[in-house]
């Protein structure tokens, strides 16, 4: 019997995650917290994550904030958290609305 032998996982692989949230500027720092780890686990730098994470949850409460518009009628805030060949992104959008870039960080060379 021949040893199990796992499928290898490259980190250059495409991924994407998405958090759909009720637009409420209550859950925000939720959005940051959801980055840094996206970001800690694409191998980013702890300090910068954390930089990058809080970006995005600042940006998030404004996109939250403007969804409980009374015109906006947007109920969800949609964070896409994607894997690129060079760059690893966060996109957001509230109901149905266009998707706006909350960030955009460069993937670390691999050694």
């Amino acid at each position: 019997m021949q040893p199990h032998r796992g499928i290898g996982v490259s980190r250059r692989r495409r991924e994407t995650l998405v958090l759909t949230l009720p637009a409420d500027p209550d859950l925000w720092r939720l959005t940051g917290l959801v980055s840094t780890h996206f970001f800690r686990q694409s191998g980013i730098g702890a300090a910068a994550a954390r930089r990058v994470g809080r970006s995005v949850a600042l940006r998030c409460r404004a996109l939250a904030r403007a969804a409980r518009r009374p015109q906006a009628r947007a109920s969800t805030l949609i964070l896409r958290l994607g894997t690129h060949a060079s760059f690893l992104e966060v996109l957001g959008r509230t109901g149905r609305g266009p998707r706006i870039c909350l960030a955009r960080i460069e993937r670390p060379k691999s050694a």
